[in-house]
């Protein structure tokens, strides 16, 4: 299950007569600690020497909602190469709603990069604060003064989407993404971990 889910999740769903489909994992990492690994560190040697994939930040909340759309065609085709459904217009509205919220409760926008070639936005990742355990404290119930507070005051992330257009895999790219965040939760230095999570067993 992932972090946010209670413990009895697990047995609900059983209960439940839900049966499995797809594995899911997640992933946690000591952010103060950590070191790539050698054969991570050739792969983003070998991503750097192609002088057309660049990293981009956006300084402000209004910047990056203005590339929302590539970000939501990006990751709409990744997920289905990686054999999910495609995102549909519910799933991207609500993306759209959840960034939006993120505006108003003040999210670094530097948390969600982008990728591009030659310019063109082809992949992103959606890093936001980890609320995990105000999400289990508050019971469904949603007060934007708590969760406001949460945000501002964590500690750890939690990245939950990532994607590049498959017609740009193999070059590294991921890479490139999980470098551009481990410099940045380096410098937030009151991040100490970093959570990946829903991370299909076909990505």
């Amino acid at each position: 299950m992932s972090p946010y889910n209670a413990p009895y999740y697990q047995t609900l769903l059983t209960h439940s007569n839900l049966s499995h489909d797809l594995d899911f994992y997640n992933y946690h990492i000591d952010v103060p600690t950590y070191q790539f690994p050698p054969w991570f560190e050739r792969v983003l040697a070998f991503a750097k020497r192609n002088e057309e994939l660049t990293i981009a930040r956006s300084a402000t909340m209004e910047e990056l909602m203005a590339e929302l759309p590539h970000i939501i065609m990006a990751l709409r085709q990744s997920l289905a190469s990686n054999g999910n459904e495609a995102l549909d217009t519910a799933a991207d509205e609500a993306l759209a709603l959840t960034l939006q919220q993120a505006l108003r409760l003040g999210i670094n926008p530097q948390l969600i990069p982008t990728i591009r070639f030659e310019g063109q936005v082809i992949g992103a990742l959606l890093t936001f604060p980890n609320v995990s355990n105000v999400l289990r404290q508050q019971r469904g119930a949603y007060d934007p003064a708590v969760f406001g507070t949460a945000w501002q005051q964590s500690t750890g992330i939690v990245m939950n989407g990532f994607g590049i257009l498959p017609e740009y895999h193999y070059l590294g790219g991921n890479a490139l993404l999980f470098a551009s965040l481990k410099t940045l939760t380096d410098e937030m230095t009151h991040i100490q971990e970093d959570d990946l999570i829903q991370i299909p067993e076909t990505a």
